[in-house]
């Protein structure tokens, strides 16, 4: 079964709607896929930490929606490592997407900007056409993680052509993920 998480605190006092969950629970839905819950928390690590412990506990996948961006908020790669036990890994690929990014936008990179290049070991990116935030996909104790960013005009294209698609495949050829 699937589970999603949203976090932010925008999310969570109500600042911001959280349109993504609803997006990819319908997209789920309409795909067969078991959506079973949805939870969102803060942008404190070990709230975040605390969700995706309790989620692992019921559910196969999770998708985590937020907290990849390059603000001292954005803890979501930084829980997730913590809940896997692993330290995070720059990756090259990343890396060189943030900065031709940047580049276009006339920015230098900074600190903060390569903080979104680390990833889990042999985690598999996902593309962001509209972004500095990649994505990636990553395996833990027969669990399946999804990262995605938090914007909805980066986060659901990202979830609509590389997500979905990879887990109506699993589902329907019945393959392990």
């Amino acid at each position: 079964t699937i589970a999603l998480l949203a976090t932010g605190d925008e999310i969570v006092i109500g600042d911001t709607l959280n349109t993504n969950s609803q997006q990819l629970a319908h997209a789920l839905h309409s795909e067969g896929l078991i959506l079973r819950y949805q939870l969102a928390c803060s942008d404190n690590e070990a709230e975040i930490v605390n969700a995706l412990q309790f989620l692992a506990k019921h559910h196969d996948i999770i998708i985590v929606t937020g907290g990849l961006g390059p603000t001292s908020d954005d803890r979501t790669r930084f829980a997730v490592a913590q809940f896997m036990g692993v330290s995070l890994q720059e990756y090259t690929q990343a890396t060189t997407h943030i900065q031709k990014r940047l580049h276009n936008a006339q920015l230098s990179m900074t600190e903060n900007n390569r903080q979104q290049a680390l990833f889990p070991p042999e985690s598999i990116l996902l593309e962001n056409p509209f972004g500095t935030a990649m994505g990636c996909r990553t395996q833990w104790q027969n669990k399946l993680l999804f990262l995605l960013p938090g914007p909805p005009r980066e986060c659901l294209p990202m979830f609509n052509s590389q997500v979905l698609p990879f887990l109506a495949h699993s589902q329907h050829s019945n393959t392990v993920l």
